[in-house]
């Protein structure tokens, strides 16, 4: 395990440095395409031959290997049962069928976990593209340059992409698909496409639903976050977070949700209330903090900043209120990953390039990951 952690912070190392240096050598297509595939492609194989001892890995491995039988023993009866359903290992119905496809080839749970993981990188970095490819659009300014592609990698690894990558892998291709889904619905380019890829996003992981609530935001979402009050809006939930409010929040959630879900008979979420802890999360309160600060440091007033603001003040905003929840965090990223589109979206828009302030924030981003991968399991 410990050979494992070593060589997941040399690749960090890695892609910090051509981060750094994208920032400053203009790089052509083909260098960007050569890069980033090494990059992706040698993530995908640290992944592949992980240890048994990593998170969730023996779990993933018994469950693809009795994946046929599964499958076929699997009755959908409801509109219920195809889209909000863990049954099964408490895991929806189309990852299952994911791993029954790539078992029936005949193909190794090493090669599937490689080829899962290639996929949702793809499917990100493509997703972000066509988001900021939106963002600019409204602002009329320059393209993105592949030098800034290479640097998503890095953000998106910093982030959370060790956990989606290797660890949380359904919430992860579900991310993934969704970001995809969005970045053409945006764009206005396959619409039925973005529309099936978001609903196969759902049948991977319930949660990629709420990407319903952040195209709202992009449609209806207001134009008048400044970063006064984006600031004040962060000190309030930093302040209900040390006074635990989500003590009160999630006690009154649990009520209504447990009721709205049995009325409709609906199970796909009830994993996340079988691990609560009314007890002060460090995880969660830097990842408010930080990712706040990070926010406030590129600050821009204009509406497409406003609106990805409001995205990820949602995501902060569920850090604060439901923190009890550990398995909430999943529910958190998929808001909090538009940090990703805000930073490139900076970069092009300012025509800035990172200084040594932001990559030390955003390399801090790589702490409650270890904590998350490395240290709790």
């Amino acid at each position: 395990m410990s050979a494992y952690i070593k060589v997941y912070f040399i690749y960090m190392a890695i892609c910090v440095c051509f981060s750094i240096l994208c920032a400053y050598v203009r790089v052509s297509k083909k260098q960007m395409a050569v890069v980033l595939g090494l990059l992706v492609i040698s993530n995908g194989f640290i992944v592949a031959f992980r240890p048994l001892e990593a998170a969730d890995t023996i779990e993933y491995i018994n469950v693809y290997q009795r994946s046929f039988s599964i499958i076929q023993n699997y009755h959908i009866n409801s509109f219920v049962d195809f889209f909000f359903n863990r049954n099964y290992h408490s895991m929806e119905i189309g990852f299952l069928y994911l791993m029954y496809v790539f078992y029936k080839l005949g193909f190794s749970v090493e090669f599937f976990f490689f080829s899962i993981s290639v996929i949702m990188s793809v499917a990100t970095l493509t997703g972000v593209y066509y988001i900021v490819k939106y963002c600019i659009g409204v602002t009329e300014v320059s393209s993105i340059t592949y030098s800034k592609i290479i640097i998503l990698w890095e953000i998106y690894m910093l982030w959370e992409g060790i956990l989606y990558t290797s660890v949380a892998i359904r919430s992860g291709i579900a991310l993934g698909i969704s970001l995809l889904a969005l970045g053409l619905f945006l764009e206005k380019k396959k619409r039925v496409l973005s529309i099936v890829l978001f609903a196969f996003s759902i049948t991977i992981h319930s949660t990629a639903i709420s990407f319903l609530i952040i195209l709202a935001v992009f449609l209806w979402g207001t134009s008048k976050l400044t970063k006064q009050i984006f600031i004040i809006a962060w000190i309030a939930l930093v302040i209900g977070y040390m006074f635990r409010v989500g003590d009160y929040t999630v006690k009154f959630a649990l009520l209504i949700t447990n009721w709205i879900f049995g009325m409709l008979k609906i199970n796909a979420f009830s994993s996340y209330f079988l691990d609560i802890e009314f007890a002060f999360q460090k995880r969660e309160f830097f990842l408010l903090v930080l990712i706040g600060m990070i926010v406030i440091y590129i600050y821009r007033n204009d509406k497409i900043f406003s609106k990805l603001s409001i995205i990820v003040l949602i995501g902060l905003a569920i850090y604060t209120f439901a923190y009890p929840i550990h398995a909430i965090s999943r529910e958190a990223d998929l808001f909090t990953v538009f940090l990703l589109p805000m930073l490139i979206y900076t970069e092009v828009v300012c025509e800035k390039k990172q200084n040594i302030i932001l990559q030390i924030l955003l390399v801090m981003l790589l702490i409650p990951q270890y904590i998350m991968i490395f240290v709790q399991n």
